[in-house]
């Protein structure tokens, strides 16, 4: 045990003491019998430390914290009025009541400071928390505030890329990569993927037409080649394979 966590214990456990003391009297004042005035703050001050733990394994979990998050708040802040009313019953004056307050405040803003790093640590460690961007510098920003901004968007382009190849299971691609696939069967040359008759003919053509050295576009590959039952988007389809072909690349 280090001198910070033997601080923080310390700390907590003489808030919560005075806790307890002041929300037994509160209880005792309303007609609470005294053996159960002193497990009432058990019900405010116990569940906020509770829900503080909730929440540091939430977030190594990688889950949401928002839940124990705000159930530490409620009864923190329910913990620190009915202290805080210990002071009007006593006949106190005001400062009294903040006085009381403090405590369990106290205890909570310390138990939360101590997670604090513990629960960064877990949401870095589950991807949730982005590494800080490299400090380029006061000098680089006021001599080239331009060249640092494009550095800067570079940067997060290339952590956008990384996040989204790990969301999909792809590898993303370099800048001026390009990716070359296996290759693969014949593709469909309709969108619904069936084959059509004329096809086969057209591309019979049209491999020919471009074997000539002809110029073929897929506006006039249909009134040159005299292509019938064949689209304009089936013409280009053909086309790119064939050229590809004549170039010695996968189809």
């Amino acid at each position: 045990m280090n001198k910070r966590t033997a601080a923080w214990i310390a700390v907590v456990v003489v808030a919560l003491a005075l806790s307890n003391w002041s929300l037994a009297y509160v209880a005792r004042s309303w007609g609470v019998p005294w053996v159960l005035g002193y497990g009432v703050s058990v019900v405010f001050d116990g569940v906020a430390l509770l829900c503080a733990d909730l929440a540091l394994k939430a977030a190594r979990q990688g889950d949401s914290t928002f839940g124990p998050g705000a159930c530490l708040l409620i009864f923190g802040a329910a913990s620190a009025v009915f202290n805080g009313w210990h002071a009007r019953l006593a006949g106190l004056p005001l400062a009294a009541s903040a006085f009381y307050a403090f405590p369990p405040m106290a205890a909570l803003a310390v138990t939360e400071l101590q997670l604090r790093h513990d629960r960064r640590t877990a949401l870095r460690q589950a991807g949730r928390i982005a590494d800080p961007l490299p400090a380029f510098g006061g000098a680089m920003w006021a001599n080239k505030p331009v060249a640092a901004y494009q550095g800067v968007r570079q940067i997060l382009a290339h952590r956008l890329k990384v996040k989204l190849s790990a969301a999909v299971g792809k590898p993303a691609a370099q800048p001026g990569q390009v990716r070359q696939d296996a290759p693969r069967a014949a593709r469909p040359l309709t969108r619904s993927g069936r084959a059509a008759p004329a096809l086969a003919g057209a591309e019979q053509a049209i491999a020919s037409a471009l074997a000539e050295g002809q110029k073929l576009s897929k506006r006039t590959a249909a009134a040159t080649l005299g292509l019938e039952g064949v689209s304009e988007w089936q013409v280009q389809q053909i086309l790119q394979r064939q050229r590809a072909r004549l170039n010695g690349q996968p189809a």
